[in-house]
């Protein structure tokens, strides 16, 4: 056994960006592939599958059933012809019967080595001896006969649908009626350790049978269940199955019910449907599935291995013959495999496509592999830029068998890989257990999304504060005005760390001055109050420097839209005119921004007034206003009166009265 270790050891030249490595140790990353000749293991594994040979086409529409002759023939019940065909382990296939009848839906080999057969839509039992005789042994009373089983003495057994019964039948063909089922359908009998069980469509039922008593054992949920197999301590397995509807989709499972009649689901999947069972010689449990077609192999807790995927044949039948081989019918094809018990030859894996997400140049394939004397692994590739391969990828490039190889398909988004099995020995394989590729994207500018300036508003302020009005009593003031909160969203499309550096530039000033550098997060509080104040522009420059050389580093800008800087308050002048009642004119001008709110008080009292301008609306740079306070008392007041421009800077004045008693 050999064991080739992963290690990235990459043959690349000084990096730009950060290496990405695509990995495969996974069933389910395996499996996301496409396989041919070779059998996917549920502990994440790819090696050989037996060696798959497609038998001579029959005149068939359908292969209904499959039986295993002790001389190594194969038998074949099909329709819509109702035939049975005999495939020898050498020769051509031969008609055996030419029944009246429509389908065979089931076949065993009787102690006596005869044939037997049975039927739809009349529901008979035929026996076929060794010299090729027919009979008919039994009529059943139902339509279908899907079942056909030999007890431990040589007795048979017929499992029927509509009416859904367990019947036992003598080789004189006396049929007698074990039980009727509340079903349509028996799928499925299994003798075990001198126990007999059936299954049933339209409830899903499992049973136990004994005498003329049925023990329900489970009700699976599902419509049918069609095949039942068991191990040597007892417990039984189950392949069930439910058809699509307007409100669900198609849906299958294994159930498991232990020696004590513990029943549990070991494996659900929706859009498939897992038809025959049978065990394997390790202990493993064979299904095959149509919807996808393919052959499983589950292990006794249910972990999933695909042991062979098929394009046009979708596999529901089954039958050991004695040289081991395994063969393959299809009820909706009417074709025929055989699995031999030797590992195939060669095999191959088409990996999954890997979307890079950007162009990249690729590094070296590695492999973890066991590789027995005789084996042999090799890797192919292509790439493209498109999500699928189709022309416009490169062709598979030659074959790598040195691990650690450096890829030699051209740089581009997307790559796959082809595993190469090969083995000179059918009884050993090569064990593909991981793929670890390197690859270098190229290094794509950064991009900023959005630059927004905002008035930070420290955590904790009122709205009030925010937007300018007057603290409360008691509590403590807004803080400074001249803060700016400064907010971004940048993309690297190589997730490539970045660093920020801001610019400003004034009303009438030609260059960019740098304000601040070495930013690392996408928002920033600025302090404006020593910058020049008036309308201001600030420049977001982006760089991926931080991973890349600094001749290789990229980057992007962006512009915010024109902000004013104003630190400064409005100018107020407070004059008492001429006359009674007492009125007051207020002049106020602010040279940046345009005035947007004006209030007085009186004796700094907590009820404001709000002023309104001489031209009816405050937003311009100089306004007036005139006001009248009345009912004031005799004596010294204090009328205070406060502006704030657009942006919420306050300016302040107070004039000092004297009213006359």
């Amino acid at each position: 056994m050999i064991w080739l270790i992963s290690a990235l050891l990459l043959a690349l030249p000084v990096l730009a960006v950060q290496p990405v490595r695509w990995q495969q140790r996974t069933f389910e990353e395996f499996a996301a592939g496409k396989g041919a000749g070779v059998e996917i293991r549920a502990e994440g594994a790819v090696q050989l599958a037996p060696a798959l040979e497609e038998l001579p086409k029959l005149e068939a529409e359908r292969i209904w059933s499959l039986a295993g002759g002790p001389d190594g023939t194969l038998y074949a019940g099909t329709g819509d012809l109702g035939r049975i065909y005999a495939l020898p382990s050498k020769g051509n296939p031969v008609l055996l019967f030419d029944s009246p009848e429509l389908a065979i839906h089931s076949l065993v080999v009787g102690p006596d080595r005869a044939l037997y057969a049975g039927t739809a839509p009349d529901g008979l039992i035929y026996r076929i001896d060794a010299k090729g005789q027919v009979s008919t042994l039994a009529q059943t009373r139902s339509a279908y006969v899907w079942d056909l089983k030999f007890d431990g003495r040589g007795k048979l057994f017929a499992a029927t649908g509509q009416p859904a019964r367990v019947l036992s039948i003598s080789m004189a063909g006396v049929v007698d009626t074990l039980c009727t089922l509340g079903d349509q359908h028996v799928m499925s009998l299994l003798f075990h350790q001198e126990h007999l069980y059936a299954a049933t469509a339209r409830a899903g039922r499992i049973y136990e049978i004994a005498d003329t008593t049925a023990r329900l054992l489970c009700e699976t949920g599902y419509e049918e269940v069609h095949r039942l197999t068991a191990l040597e301590d007892g417990t039984l397995y189950a392949t069930a199955l439910s058809q699509a509807t307007e409100d669900q989709k198609s849906k299958s499972a294994l159930f498991r019910i232990d020696p004590k009649g513990a029943a549990l689901a070991l494996w659900q999947a929706e859009e498939t449907q897992l038809l025959d069972l049978l065990v394997d010689e390790d202990g493993t449990l064979l299904a095959t599935a149509a919807q996808p077609a393919q052959l499983c192999r589950f292990a006794g807790d249910g972990r999933l291995s695909l042991v062979a995927r098929f394009e046009d044949f979708a596999p529901s039948s089954m039958a050991r013959l004695p040289s081991g081989a395994l063969c393959l019918g299809a009820s909706q094809s009417g074709g025929l495999y055989r699995l031999g018990a030797a590992f195939a030859g060669e095999g191959r894996l088409d990996s999954s496509v890997e979307d890079f997400g950007v162009y990249a140049r690729w590094g070296n394939l590695r492999w973890k592999a066991e590789l027995p004397a005789g084996t042999r692994l090799a890797f192919q590739t292509r790439s493209g830029n498109s999500q699928e391969p189709d022309p416009t990828w490169s062709a598979w490039s030659a074959e790598l068998e040195q691990n650690g190889s450096t890829l030699s398909s051209p740089p581009a988004r997307f790559l796959q890989y082809r595993a190469l099995l090969r083995s000179a020995a059918g009884s050993k394989t090569p064990v593909l257990l991981g793929v670890d590729i390197a690859a270098l994207p190229a290094n794509l500018r950064p991009e900023i999304k959005s630059l927004e300036v905002q008035t930070y508003q420290p955590p904790g302020q009122s709205e009030d504060q925010a937007q300018g009005g007057p603290p409360l009593r008691g509590r403590r003031p807004p803080q400074r005005k001249s803060l700016r909160l400064l907010r971004w969203q940048a993309l690297d499309a190589n997730s490539d760390k970045l660093s920020y550096t801001l610019y400003i530039k004034s009303e009438g000033q030609r260059a960019w001055k740098k304000a601040e550098e070495g930013l690392e997060q996408s928002s920033f509080i600025w302090d404006t109050e020593t910058m020049p104040e008036g309308l201001t522009k600030l420049r977001l420059v982006a760089t991926d420097l931080p991973d890349n050389p600094a001749a290789q580093a990229l980057e992007a800008e962006q512009l915010s839209a024109p902000f004013l800087i104003d630190n400064s308050p409005p100018d107020l002048a407070l004059e008492v005119e001429k006359g009674e009642p007492l009125r007051l004119r207020l002049r106020c001008t602010d040279r940046i921004s345009p005035l947007q709110r004006a209030q007085y008080t009186v004796d700094y009292g907590d009820q404001a007034q709000q002023l309104s301008p001489e031209d009816g609306l405050f937003d311009g740079q100089e306004e007036y206003a005139r006001f009248s306070v009345e009912g004031l008392a005799p004596g010294e007041h204090v009328i205070a009166v406060q502006v704030w421009d657009r942006l919420d800077n306050v300016g302040t004045v107070q004039l000092v009265i004297q009213i006359k008693p």
